[in-house]
Protein backbone atom coordinates (compact mmCIF):
# COMPACT_ATOMS: atom_id res chain seq x y z
CA UNK A 1 0.00 0.00 0.00
CA UNK A 2 1.64 3.15 -1.39
CA UNK A 3 1.02 6.69 0.39
CA UNK A 4 -1.80 7.63 -2.22
CA UNK A 5 -3.33 4.34 -1.04
CA UNK A 6 -2.56 5.46 2.44
CA UNK A 7 -4.52 8.97 2.43
CA UNK A 8 -7.27 7.81 0.64
CA UNK A 9 -7.98 5.60 3.40
CA UNK A 10 -8.13 8.82 6.06
CA UNK A 11 -8.95 6.94 8.87
CA UNK A 12 -11.72 8.57 11.24
CA UNK A 13 -10.36 8.92 15.04
CA UNK A 14 -12.06 5.88 16.07
CA UNK A 15 -9.94 4.04 14.04
CA UNK A 16 -6.94 5.92 15.13
CA UNK A 17 -7.99 5.35 18.81
CA UNK A 18 -8.12 2.03 17.67
CA UNK A 19 -5.19 1.20 15.86
CA UNK A 20 -2.76 2.85 18.76
CA UNK A 21 -4.63 0.92 21.72
CA UNK A 22 -3.69 -2.15 19.72
CA UNK A 23 0.00 -1.50 19.27
CA UNK A 24 -0.05 -0.87 22.87
CA UNK A 25 -1.17 -3.59 23.82
CA UNK A 26 1.60 -5.45 21.62
CA UNK A 27 4.80 -3.20 23.02
CA UNK A 28 3.20 -4.16 27.07
CA UNK A 29 3.25 -7.77 25.82
CA UNK A 30 6.97 -7.42 24.64
CA UNK A 31 5.29 -8.52 20.93
CA UNK A 32 6.61 -8.32 17.59
CA UNK A 33 4.11 -5.17 15.88
CA UNK A 34 4.43 -6.23 12.76
CA UNK A 35 3.65 -9.91 13.98
CA UNK A 36 0.76 -8.38 15.97
CA UNK A 37 -0.71 -6.33 13.42
CA UNK A 38 -0.72 -9.24 10.96
CA UNK A 39 -2.59 -10.76 12.92
CA UNK A 40 -5.09 -7.79 13.81
CA UNK A 41 -5.34 -7.32 9.93
CA UNK A 42 -7.25 -11.12 9.64
CA UNK A 43 -9.72 -9.85 12.00
CA UNK A 44 -10.42 -6.17 10.77
CA UNK A 45 -12.01 -4.66 8.07
CA UNK A 46 -12.28 -1.64 6.25
CA UNK A 47 -10.22 1.43 7.62
CA UNK A 48 -8.96 -0.64 10.30
CA UNK A 49 -8.10 -3.26 8.62
CA UNK A 50 -6.56 -1.08 5.88
CA UNK A 51 -4.36 0.91 8.43
CA UNK A 52 -3.08 -2.15 10.11
CA UNK A 53 -1.54 -3.20 6.95
CA UNK A 54 -0.57 0.19 6.53
CA UNK A 55 1.85 0.32 9.45
CA UNK A 56 2.61 -3.00 9.31
CA UNK A 57 4.44 -3.19 5.65
CA UNK A 58 5.96 0.11 6.73
CA UNK A 59 7.56 -1.64 9.60
CA UNK A 60 8.55 -4.58 7.43
CA UNK A 61 10.19 -2.23 4.74
CA UNK A 62 12.44 -1.07 7.38
CA UNK A 63 11.20 2.20 8.30
CA UNK A 64 10.85 3.43 11.99
CA UNK A 65 8.16 3.03 14.31
CA UNK A 66 6.86 6.31 14.41
CA UNK A 67 7.29 6.86 10.23
CA UNK A 68 5.42 4.06 9.87
CA UNK A 69 2.00 6.02 11.06
CA UNK A 70 3.20 8.63 8.02
CA UNK A 71 -0.19 9.49 5.86
CA UNK A 72 -2.70 8.30 8.99
CA UNK A 73 -2.10 10.43 11.51
CA UNK A 74 -3.36 13.96 10.37
CA UNK A 75 -4.10 16.30 12.57
CA UNK A 76 -2.14 14.12 15.74
CA UNK A 77 0.81 13.35 13.42
CA UNK A 78 3.29 15.30 15.31
CA UNK A 79 2.14 14.01 19.05
CA UNK A 80 2.05 10.54 17.66
CA UNK A 81 5.41 10.41 16.55
CA UNK A 82 6.63 11.96 19.35
CA UNK A 83 4.57 9.63 21.62
CA UNK A 84 5.85 6.65 19.61
CA UNK A 85 10.01 7.91 20.30
CA UNK A 86 9.07 8.32 23.97
CA UNK A 87 7.75 4.24 23.86
CA UNK A 88 10.96 3.77 21.98
CA UNK A 89 13.55 5.46 24.49
CA UNK A 90 11.32 4.10 27.50
CA UNK A 91 9.98 0.64 26.37
CA UNK A 92 6.88 1.99 27.70
CA UNK A 93 3.23 1.41 26.74
CA UNK A 94 1.97 4.32 29.21
CA UNK A 95 2.51 6.97 26.92
CA UNK A 96 0.76 5.40 23.83
CA UNK A 97 -2.03 5.01 26.39
CA UNK A 98 -1.86 8.88 27.50
CA UNK A 99 -2.10 9.55 24.26
CA UNK A 100 -5.19 7.68 23.38
CA UNK A 101 -6.54 9.69 26.17
CA UNK A 102 -5.43 12.76 24.84
CA UNK A 103 -7.34 11.62 21.44
CA UNK A 104 -10.29 10.73 23.10
CA UNK A 105 -10.58 13.90 25.37
CA UNK A 106 -9.77 16.42 22.02
CA UNK A 107 -12.74 14.59 20.15
CA UNK A 108 -15.09 14.51 23.08
CA UNK A 109 -13.68 18.50 23.25
CA UNK A 110 -14.98 18.93 19.48
CA UNK A 111 -17.98 17.41 19.64
CA UNK A 112 -19.43 19.45 23.38
CA UNK A 113 -18.28 22.69 20.98
CA UNK A 114 -20.90 21.97 18.40
CA UNK A 115 -23.25 20.83 20.86
CA UNK A 116 -22.92 24.18 22.98
CA UNK A 117 -23.48 25.83 19.51
CA UNK A 118 -26.86 24.23 19.18
CA UNK A 119 -28.48 26.25 21.47
CA UNK A 120 -27.15 30.30 20.38
CA UNK A 121 -27.32 29.17 16.62
CA UNK A 122 -31.41 28.00 17.06
CA UNK A 123 -31.85 31.23 18.66
CA UNK A 124 -30.52 33.24 16.33
CA UNK A 125 -32.12 31.33 13.62
CA UNK A 126 -35.56 32.36 14.93
CA UNK A 127 -34.48 35.70 15.71
CA UNK A 128 -33.63 36.21 12.45
CA UNK A 129 -36.76 34.76 11.41
CA UNK A 130 -38.74 36.90 13.20
CA UNK A 131 -36.38 40.36 12.57
CA UNK A 132 -36.18 39.52 8.84
CA UNK A 133 -39.75 37.88 7.86
CA UNK A 134 -42.57 38.70 10.61
CA UNK A 135 -41.54 42.31 12.12
CA UNK A 136 -41.28 43.60 8.04
CA UNK A 137 -44.71 42.59 8.00
CA UNK A 138 -45.81 44.16 10.79
CA UNK A 139 -44.17 47.10 9.78
CA UNK A 140 -45.63 47.39 7.27
CA UNK A 141 -49.08 47.08 8.08
CA UNK A 142 -48.84 48.95 10.98
CA UNK A 143 -47.62 51.95 8.39
CA UNK A 144 -49.96 51.36 5.97
CA UNK A 145 -52.71 52.33 8.52
CA UNK A 146 -50.90 55.55 9.68
CA UNK A 147 -50.56 53.92 13.21
CA UNK A 148 -46.57 53.47 13.38
CA UNK A 149 -44.46 57.00 12.73
CA UNK A 150 -41.85 55.47 11.12
CA UNK A 151 -39.50 57.82 8.53
CA UNK A 152 -40.32 56.42 4.93
CA UNK A 153 -36.51 54.85 4.96
CA UNK A 154 -38.30 52.49 7.35
CA UNK A 155 -41.23 51.24 6.27
CA UNK A 156 -39.17 51.05 2.59
CA UNK A 157 -36.89 48.52 3.59
CA UNK A 158 -40.17 46.67 5.83
CA UNK A 159 -41.63 46.69 2.32
CA UNK A 160 -38.35 45.52 0.14
CA UNK A 161 -37.88 42.81 2.57
CA UNK A 162 -41.82 41.75 2.04
CA UNK A 163 -41.48 41.66 -1.45
CA UNK A 164 -38.02 40.14 -1.88
CA UNK A 165 -37.89 36.87 0.46
CA UNK A 166 -34.98 35.70 -1.22
CA UNK A 167 -33.31 38.87 0.15
CA UNK A 168 -34.57 38.13 3.36
CA UNK A 169 -33.37 35.24 3.48
CA UNK A 170 -29.69 35.84 2.61
CA UNK A 171 -29.63 38.95 5.00
CA UNK A 172 -31.18 36.13 8.07
CA UNK A 173 -28.64 34.00 6.87
CA UNK A 174 -25.77 37.02 7.28
CA UNK A 175 -27.25 37.38 10.76
CA UNK A 176 -26.75 33.98 11.97
CA UNK A 177 -23.48 33.63 10.70
CA UNK A 178 -22.53 37.02 12.24
CA UNK A 179 -23.80 35.39 15.86
CA UNK A 180 -21.85 32.22 14.93
CA UNK A 181 -18.77 34.33 14.43
CA UNK A 182 -19.40 35.92 18.15
CA UNK A 183 -19.89 32.94 19.82
CA UNK A 184 -17.26 31.14 18.22
CA UNK A 185 -14.86 34.29 19.73
CA UNK A 186 -16.55 33.60 22.49
CA UNK A 187 -15.35 30.46 22.98
CA UNK A 188 -11.72 31.11 21.79
CA UNK A 189 -11.29 33.94 24.45
CA UNK A 190 -12.69 31.86 27.28
CA UNK A 191 -10.70 29.08 26.59
CA UNK A 192 -7.38 30.80 26.46
CA UNK A 193 -7.22 29.49 30.49
CA UNK A 194 -8.47 26.39 29.26
CA UNK A 195 -5.95 25.53 26.73
CA UNK A 196 -2.86 26.81 29.03
CA UNK A 197 -4.22 24.00 31.74
CA UNK A 198 -4.17 21.17 29.36
CA UNK A 199 -1.42 22.10 27.22
CA UNK A 200 0.79 21.80 30.31
CA UNK A 201 -1.10 19.28 32.01
CA UNK A 202 0.02 17.21 29.31
CA UNK A 203 3.31 18.43 28.86
CA UNK A 204 4.36 17.25 32.77
CA UNK A 205 2.71 14.47 32.17
CA UNK A 206 4.47 13.49 29.59
CA UNK A 207 7.72 14.97 31.05
CA UNK A 208 7.28 12.66 34.41
CA UNK A 209 6.35 8.97 31.86
CA UNK A 210 9.94 9.57 30.40
CA UNK A 211 11.57 10.41 33.94
CA UNK A 212 10.08 6.95 35.50
CA UNK A 213 7.82 5.16 33.15
CA UNK A 214 5.46 2.68 34.27
CA UNK A 215 6.78 -0.37 35.24
CA UNK A 216 5.55 -2.77 31.96
CA UNK A 217 9.49 -2.10 30.69
CA UNK A 218 11.38 -4.24 28.49
CA UNK A 219 14.08 -5.89 30.84
CA UNK A 220 16.66 -4.73 28.90
CA UNK A 221 15.45 -1.18 31.00
CA UNK A 222 14.85 -2.54 34.21
CA UNK A 223 17.02 -1.45 37.07
CA UNK A 224 19.07 1.06 34.18
CA UNK A 225 19.87 4.84 35.08
CA UNK A 226 17.02 7.71 34.94
CA UNK A 227 18.51 9.17 31.26
CA UNK A 228 19.59 6.20 29.77
CA UNK A 229 18.93 6.58 26.05
CA UNK A 230 17.32 10.06 26.40
CA UNK A 231 18.64 12.95 28.14
CA UNK A 232 16.72 16.01 29.78
CA UNK A 233 16.39 18.73 26.72
CA UNK A 234 15.01 15.47 24.34
CA UNK A 235 12.59 14.82 27.44
CA UNK A 236 11.30 18.30 26.96
CA UNK A 237 11.42 18.62 23.36
CA UNK A 238 8.90 15.66 22.52
CA UNK A 239 7.07 16.49 25.88
CA UNK A 240 6.69 20.19 24.15
CA UNK A 241 5.62 18.59 21.07
CA UNK A 242 2.91 16.05 22.35
CA UNK A 243 1.79 19.30 23.92
CA UNK A 244 1.53 21.02 21.05
CA UNK A 245 3.98 23.82 22.40
CA UNK A 246 6.89 22.71 20.50
CA UNK A 247 7.38 26.65 19.63
CA UNK A 248 7.51 28.04 22.85
CA UNK A 249 10.09 25.37 24.33
CA UNK A 250 12.38 25.44 21.33
CA UNK A 251 15.16 27.09 22.88
CA UNK A 252 15.17 25.80 26.36
CA UNK A 253 16.37 22.40 24.87
CA UNK A 254 19.89 24.05 23.19
CA UNK A 255 20.45 26.15 26.66
CA UNK A 256 20.01 23.07 28.95
CA UNK A 257 22.75 21.68 26.44
CA UNK A 258 25.20 24.75 26.55
CA UNK A 259 25.04 24.86 30.50
CA UNK A 260 22.04 27.16 31.62
CA UNK A 261 21.29 26.38 34.83
CA UNK A 262 18.82 28.52 36.39
CA UNK A 263 14.88 29.30 35.31
CA UNK A 264 16.31 33.03 35.16
CA UNK A 265 18.83 31.66 32.29
CA UNK A 266 16.74 29.62 30.49
CA UNK A 267 14.17 31.01 27.92
CA UNK A 268 10.95 29.12 29.77
CA UNK A 269 8.62 30.58 28.16
CA UNK A 270 6.39 33.20 30.07
CA UNK A 271 2.90 31.63 30.23
CA UNK A 272 4.72 28.12 31.56
CA UNK A 273 3.58 27.39 35.28
CA UNK A 274 6.11 28.37 37.84
CA UNK A 275 5.70 25.14 39.68
CA UNK A 276 6.67 23.63 36.06
CA UNK A 277 9.77 25.77 35.84
CA UNK A 278 11.13 25.20 39.28
CA UNK A 279 10.52 21.19 37.93
CA UNK A 280 13.02 21.52 34.97
CA UNK A 281 15.40 23.62 37.45
CA UNK A 282 15.27 20.38 39.66
CA UNK A 283 16.00 18.06 37.25
CA UNK A 284 18.88 20.07 35.59
CA UNK A 285 20.26 20.56 39.35
CA UNK A 286 19.89 16.32 39.93
CA UNK A 287 18.40 17.50 43.39
CA UNK A 288 15.96 16.34 44.29
CA UNK A 289 16.13 12.87 42.16
CA UNK A 290 14.34 12.60 39.01
CA UNK A 291 11.84 9.86 40.51
CA UNK A 292 10.68 12.77 43.15
CA UNK A 293 10.36 15.16 40.37
CA UNK A 294 8.25 12.82 38.30
CA UNK A 295 5.59 12.69 41.12
CA UNK A 296 5.23 16.03 41.59
CA UNK A 297 4.60 16.70 37.63
CA UNK A 298 2.52 13.85 37.96
CA UNK A 299 0.47 16.00 40.16
CA UNK A 300 0.92 19.08 38.81
CA UNK A 301 -0.27 17.32 35.43
CA UNK A 302 -3.45 16.20 37.90
CA UNK A 303 -4.30 19.32 38.68
CA UNK A 304 -3.99 21.53 35.71
CA UNK A 305 -5.96 18.62 33.98
CA UNK A 306 -8.79 19.27 36.50
CA UNK A 307 -8.62 23.21 36.37
CA UNK A 308 -8.90 22.77 32.15
CA UNK A 309 -11.58 20.78 32.66
CA UNK A 310 -13.61 23.22 34.87
CA UNK A 311 -12.13 26.26 32.60
CA UNK A 312 -13.89 24.24 29.49
CA UNK A 313 -17.15 23.51 31.31
CA UNK A 314 -17.63 27.26 32.06
CA UNK A 315 -16.95 28.41 28.58
CA UNK A 316 -19.17 26.03 27.42
CA UNK A 317 -22.09 27.86 30.06
CA UNK A 318 -21.18 31.14 29.92
CA UNK A 319 -20.64 32.04 25.75
CA UNK A 320 -24.27 30.16 24.92
CA UNK A 321 -26.20 32.27 27.70
CA UNK A 322 -24.60 35.02 26.72
CA UNK A 323 -26.06 35.10 23.35
CA UNK A 324 -29.27 33.64 24.32
CA UNK A 325 -30.17 36.05 26.56
CA UNK A 326 -28.73 39.01 24.41
CA UNK A 327 -30.64 37.86 21.31
CA UNK A 328 -33.50 37.41 23.56
CA UNK A 329 -33.70 40.79 24.95
CA UNK A 330 -32.81 41.97 21.78
CA UNK A 331 -35.22 40.45 19.58
CA UNK A 332 -38.36 40.96 22.66
CA UNK A 333 -37.34 45.24 22.68
CA UNK A 334 -37.53 44.94 19.02
CA UNK A 335 -41.28 43.67 19.32
CA UNK A 336 -42.33 45.15 21.99
CA UNK A 337 -41.35 48.90 20.26
CA UNK A 338 -42.64 47.82 16.81
CA UNK A 339 -45.99 46.45 18.44
CA UNK A 340 -46.58 48.61 21.73
CA UNK A 341 -45.52 52.28 20.02
CA UNK A 342 -48.64 52.45 18.07
CA UNK A 343 -50.82 51.77 20.68
CA UNK A 344 -49.48 54.07 23.19
CA UNK A 345 -49.23 56.82 20.36
CA UNK A 346 -53.42 56.43 19.72
CA UNK A 347 -53.79 56.59 23.62
CA UNK A 348 -51.88 60.10 24.14
CA UNK A 349 -53.40 61.40 21.18
CA UNK A 350 -56.92 60.04 22.25
CA UNK A 351 -56.06 61.56 26.18
CA UNK A 352 -54.62 64.94 24.79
Amino acid sequence: MNESQAAAIKPSEDVLVLLLTEVASLVKAKQSISAGLKLYENVSLGDLGDAATFVRQNLEQGKPLPEAFDCLSGRYQTAIQSTLQVVIETGSSAPLYLLVDLIQQSSSERKQTRLAAITPLLNATISAFILFVILPFVIQSTAASSLLPLDGLVTGIARWLTENLLIAGFAAVIFVSSIALVFFYLIDRLNSATRLYREYAIFSRWLATQLAPPPDLSKSTQGSQRFPKTDLPTMIALSANVAGISQEWREVPEQIRDGFFSSGELSTPARCPEPISECITHLISGDPSPDRVAEELKSLSEIYRRRASYQRQLSRLVAPQIIGWGLTIFVIAILLYAILNPILLEAKGTLL
